[in-house]
């Protein structure tokens, strides 16, 4: 990939990562919350 192909593609991706953030937890049953280390920090469970 060249360098604007590269940059296309991850702003795709950042798009739908920042779209997830908004709105899965509205919708999610369990949200995992991770700390700088990417493990799991808190567990939220909704009904």
């Amino acid at each position: 990939m060249n360098k604007k192909e590269v940059i296309n593609f991850m702003s795709t991706y950042q798009r739908v990562t920042q779209h997830m953030f908004n709105d899965m937890p509205k919708i999610s049953s369990v949200i995992m919350n991770l700390n700088d280390k990417h493990q799991i920090n808190k567990i939220e469970f909704k009904n």
